[in-house]
């Protein structure tokens, strides 16, 4: 029987981004979460996952917004953890206590709306017990919290397109997996699938093959803006990270979200980029190695670019974004340096 999750996080599909970012904070803390987008694998019967990871929750985590405080699922699961005696958090975000429904306000809230009450609440969550937090009325058993941050072993290796890889990794969004050909799809903006461990500073390398199914670039820049994914951190709702970006023209080497904003306007090109013209249905096998100061890429075996970085400047999670592209990733392997 697979080890109880340290919490359930239930949320309205639309704060999908959101719900991630709180997860992979979770996360980082040592505490296991059950994303829906994270832990439910494609065939899977979905509500007999989610009946089966609330049951085995320690306790569950409700993000309510303007989008999800009238959801009616997000409400059915609220009902089940009432039922089963499960510890609640309600984690407010631009709603007001007395919007909420009845059974909901009974218990203590918690806001996230700033980068300071999500460490409050992430520090709470796992360094305290269950009697200790006062979320519940009822008492309840549970195993001991993990303590101590994720840290990366000496020597990592982690593939997205095994079905065990699959299942660890943080996925924003819909992403489609097919278990037989170990390959997975994605497609529009704010997708992202986003490794299990942390990357960097130690020197790591990403080996991928991938296949842009559609290109459809729009816009004043006209650009697709798919990639790869370096460095993502939550240290407030908006994500962080760098990216290896392809704008259907060129390849270029961007920071995003460095002010705290949507990544759709916090970005900044570090340095000119190269052509690189992208063809739909062509497989692209990439190599991305990122050292102390350098990030390398070539491409089906030759360099392409080369460029430095500020030192010890990227540490976090890796992955991909199809933004606007359906994007087909038939391999894609990270390793560390041992």
């Amino acid at each position: 029987m697979r080890d109880p999750y340290d919490i359930f996080i239930s949320y309205s599909q639309k704060d999908g981004e959101i719900a991630a970012s709180l997860a992979s904070r979770f996360d980082d803390a040592g505490l296991k979460c059950f994303l829906a987008d994270k832990s439910i694998l494609a065939a899977a019967e979905w509500d007999t996952v989610l009946r089966d990871a609330i049951r085995g929750a320690n306790r569950i985590l409700v993000l309510l917004t303007p989008r999800s405080k009238d959801s009616l699922w997000v409400a059915a699961e609220i009902g089940a953890a009432w039922v089963l005696g499960k510890p609640l958090i309600p984690a407010l975000m631009f709603v007001e206590p007395q919007d909420l429904l009845e059974p909901v306000r009974k218990y203590q809230t918690r806001s996230v709306e700033t980068p300071q009450q999500i460490d409050a609440l992430v520090r709470e969550i796992k360094e305290s017990s269950f009697e200790s937090l006062s979320l519940t009325r009822g008492i309840g058993t549970t195993r001991s919290i993990r303590r101590g941050a994720f840290s990366t072993p000496a020597a990592l290796q982690e593939s997205f397109t095994s079905p065990a890889g699959w299942r660890q990794l943080l996925k924003v969004g819909e992403w489609k997996f097919d278990a037989v050909r170990n390959e997975f799809v994605g497609e529009g903006m704010y997708r992202y699938v986003l490794s299990h461990h942390t990357y960097g500073p130690e020197p790591f390398t990403i080996d991928c093959r991938l296949t842009f199914l559609d290109l459809k670039p729009e816009g004043t820049v006209n650009a697709v803006n798919a990639g790869i994914v370096l460095g993502w951190s939550t240290p407030a709702v908006a994500p962080q990270y760098f990216h290896l970006a392809f704008s259907g023209e060129q390849l270029f080497f961007e920071q995003v979200g460095s002010r705290g904003l949507d990544e759709y306007l916090d970005f900044e090109h570090l340095g000119p980029g190269i052509p690189f013209r992208l063809e739909v249905g062509v497989p692209y096998e990439l190599s991305v190695r990122v050292a102390a100061d350098r990030l390398r890429v070539s491409c089906n075996g030759r360099e392409i670019f080369d460029t430095g970085i500020q030192p010890d400047s990227i540490v976090g999670r890796v992955g991909l974004r199809p933004w606007r592209s359906t994007l087909g990733c038939q391999r894609f392997e990270v390793r560390t340096e041992g």
